[in-house]
């Protein structure tokens, strides 16, 4: 259904997870084999679900999907909603692999270039953090505490998505819209 999707809605650029890969390959072979424009496919990483722990997934069982709110963070999710989610994300100083470090990894870094960490006074003082190695390091030797590291990750997180939060807040009614299709 995906690839007749793609015809029939003329996509030019097919955009999808890493997951997605198979039908738009089988999409593309089609179009091959009846003569019919290609668009063009844009895979991107899959994260993995906020309760997702261990080894980085090497299936998609555990991704980061909207049919679990709770291990997912959805493009519409205030910053409260951000940061209590990511309250219960998975983060084990021990673990090398982690959520946390995924989102770090492929939305913070790319599009602040750092991490700000502003932990309670009384806990610490604020830090900037900016590339992932230094970042998980600090977590793994105690320098950064697990929370304050996803709190640092949960911020850049919200500022990535304020324009949309925004953007839901002045218009109430395409909020509502929206929240009508996506169910």
């Amino acid at each position: 259904m995906q690839a007749a999707d793609i015809f029939e809605l003329d996509i030019d650029v097919a955009i999808g997870g890493m997951d997605q890969r198979k039908a738009h390959m089988f999409m593309r072979d089609m179009a091959s084999k009846w003569n019919w424009k290609k668009a063009t496919c844009l895979h991107t990483p899959i994260l993995s679900s906020l309760k997702a722990s261990g080894v980085r997934m090497d299936s998609f069982d555990h991704k980061m999907s909207k049919s679990d709110p709770n291990g997912a963070l959805l493009l519409h999710d205030s910053p409260e909603k951000v940061q209590k989610k990511m309250k219960k994300a998975y983060l084990d100083p021990e673990d090398p692999q982690s959520p946390v470090y995924e989102l770090a990894e492929h939305v913070v870094f790319p599009e602040f270039g750092h991490i700000q960490v502003t932990p309670n006074p009384k806990f610490g003082e604020p830090s900037t953090w900016n590339d992932l190695e230094s970042f998980k390091a600090a977590v793994m030797d105690g320098t950064l505490h697990p929370f304050d590291a996803k709190m640092g990750v949960a911020a850049g997180v919200a500022a990535g998505l304020s324009s949309i939060a925004e953007h839901f807040e002045a218009n109430p009614d395409a909020y509502e819209t929206m929240l009508n299709i996506t169910s």
